[in-house]
């Protein structure tokens, strides 16, 4: 992989009936194989505020280049301040808000 990717992260906290806020992880990668990728939760850090999210070859092939997305229900809009991307080159984002 390289450094070529583009990473956003928001908790969507629109109001509506039984809705609960929503982590949203998007970002763009360059792969230089065609293993499909996909993001996990990785092992939880020192800071509990921090996702880690792993990016980990899938089994099938895939695409060169791929978008990859992470969703998470949270109990509080708080949760997480930052979510680190782990691959070779590490990324960290600030966590946004919209509402």
């Amino acid at each position: 992989m390289n450094k070529d990717k583009h990473w956003k992260a928001w908790v969507d906290t629109m109001p509506g009936p039984g809705s609960k806020p929503r982590l949203h992880v998007h970002g763009d990668i360059n792969l230089n194989d065609k293993a499909k990728y996909s993001l996990v939760p990785g092992n939880i850090g020192i800071n509990p505020k921090i996702l880690i999210l792993d990016v980990t070859p899938k089994p099938s092939e895939g695409e060169t280049s791929t978008h990859l997305e992470y969703h998470e229900d949270l109990s509080d809009a708080e949760t997480y301040t930052q979510v680190t991307i782990r691959e070779i080159n590490e990324v960290t984002i600030d966590v946004e808000t919209a509402s």
